[in-house]
């Protein structure tokens, strides 16, 4: 079977010499030419990653500061956690209207560009998260 450069390199990736793993890829396992199983497909997705006990996702090939937005997104939660366990909710508000200096600019950047890939675009993804 035929696949893009994409999925090739996603394979490459998350192959494991020593792991079996069974993967979900929706260009081989849903028949991308048939609007009606595709819809039928999505609307199951968000149950399937809703229950799913581990989600591996390819977001595509690293890009020049990838890293470095996973390490912001990490850092982001971590200080999130420490501060709703330290803070009120005002105080939380508070935070979030302050201007952000060139560098935390930067960052936001750097996050934004990474959520901005097409996975997150994906129904099942931003729904998931809320079942």
């Amino acid at each position: 079977m035929k696949v893009t450069s994409n999925l090739l390199a996603a394979l490459f990736h998350l192959r494991d010499d020593f792991v079996e793993r069974i993967l979900w890829i929706d260009a081989l396992c849903i028949n991308q030419k048939d609007d009606v199983e595709k819809g039928q497909q999505v609307q199951s997705m968000v149950k399937i990653y809703a229950q799913a006990s581990r989600v591996i996702v390819w977001l595509g090939e690293a890009a020049v500061n990838s890293g470095k937005a996973f390490e912001q997104l990490l850092d982001a939660a971590n200080i999130h956690y420490r501060q709703q366990q330290q803070q009120q909710k005002e105080e939380e508000e508070e935070e979030k209207e302050k201007v952000l200096d060139v560098g935390e600019q930067q960052e936001y950047l750097e996050v934004l560009a990474l959520l901005e890939r097409p996975w997150f675009q994906r129904i099942w993804v931003g729904t998931s998260a809320r079942v």
